[in-house]
């Protein structure tokens, strides 16, 4: 109890600081996003397979499509070129989704790596923010998706856990409720809201360890419906958490980092209720104009154990590529969150 009323101490003792330039940080978004649009495409030039990834599928077009609502110009092309491959890897895969909802052994090769829940949460929440229209392939995978839920209301994965994306059961949870609620089946409406139901009673009962099981039980619990007192309180813990720096680690014993930082400031603006000109968010603006680097990208140290071959994507940060990715998507969220719209 000391620790932690010291630690408040120091928080709320801290200098403000200056408000972040708004021309800085609009220059910092516009030299970030060509970067981005790019590195998802050497990724998929240079990658086994052509494959598709959680660290840059889904953190991107939330991203992307954050800044063109807010007047930043995208490259369309290659945004719609990552568009296609989220929809094109559900619609290739669909008759064996069906067959998944029945069959015990379609149900295993369409869930080989154990990963499922994790990237459809991840990509088909992307596809979403920039609003992929439901159709058949998105149903499907959706379907699939539910079927995957725990008795108790959860989401998990079996394949290695590579922290912080594929980490931890918040995660998965929160994600497939946004992607039920968006893609599910209409003629399954029922079913769907019981899932999430259950779901919500999971993100309650359940304790949060990290700073991502803080941000997707907060997101959870507002996409589920629950009370406004449970949420608040939910953005309260999440928010405690923000350093003296302005900053959030991704847990108690890292430093502070762009990815954490991002992603914690996203999620208490748009479920949490924090305004962009709060003295709180401004901090975490004035961490992430701090930490930048020349390049227009954010480094954040990888602590994922590796299960892939490694390989240049193209994007900078060598061996942290991935993670420094995902944390350049958030961190340019962030701060487009305090640019008006056009």
């Amino acid at each position: 109890m000391y620790r932690n009323l010291t630690a408040l101490a120091v928080l709320l003792c801290a200098a403000p600081g200056r408000a972040a330039d708004p021309a800085e940080v609009r220059a910092a978004i516009e030299q970030a996003l060509p970067v981005l649009q790019n590195g998802a495409r050497t990724f998929r030039e240079r990658s086994e397979g052509r494959c598709i990834a959680c660290h840059h599928q889904g953190p991107l077009q939330l991203a992307v499509a954050l800044a063109r609502e807010r007047g930043f110009r995208v490259d369309e092309d290659l945004e719609r070129a990552e568009l296609d491959r989220i929809r094109g890897f559900y619609a290739r895969r669909q008759e064996l989704y069906r067959r998944a909802l029945t069959d015990p052994a379609a149900a295993r090769r369409a869930d080989a790596f154990g990963n499922f829940a994790v990237h459809a949460g991840y990509w088909l929440t992307g596809y979403a923010a920039e609003g992929g229209p439901p159709d058949d392939a998105t149903a499907v995978a959706a379907a699939f998706l539910a079927s995957r839920q725990e008795a108790d209301g959860h989401w998990d994965f079996t394949d290695t856990a590579r922290a912080p994306l594929q980490a931890g059961d918040f995660t998965t949870t929160a994600l497939a409720v946004r992607v039920l609620q968006v893609y599910g089946p209409k003629d399954r409406a029922a079913e769907i809201a019981g899932r999430v139901e259950r779901a919500r009673g999971w993100l309650r009962r359940s304790e949060p360890r990290t700073t991502d099981d803080l941000v997707y039980r907060l997101y959870g619990l507002a996409w589920t419906g629950a009370a406004k007192e449970e949420v608040r309180a939910a953005a309260e813990r999440l928010a405690a958490a923000q350093r003296a720096d302005g900053g959030w680690a991704q847990q108690q014993n890292m430093p502070t980092d762009a990815y954490a930082t991002g992603l914690a400031l996203v999620a208490l603006h748009r479920s949490g209720g924090l305004e962009t000109a709060s003295e709180a968010y401004r901090r975490g603006v004035g961490y992430l104009m701090r930490t930048r680097g020349a390049d227009g990208t954010w480094f954040v140290r990888t602590r994922a154990i590796p299960s892939n071959p490694y390989f240049d994507s193209g994007f900078p940060h060598g061996r942290s590529q991935f993670i420094s990715y995902a944390a350049t998507c958030h961190a340019v969220i962030a701060l487009a969150l305090t640019v008006e719209r056009k």
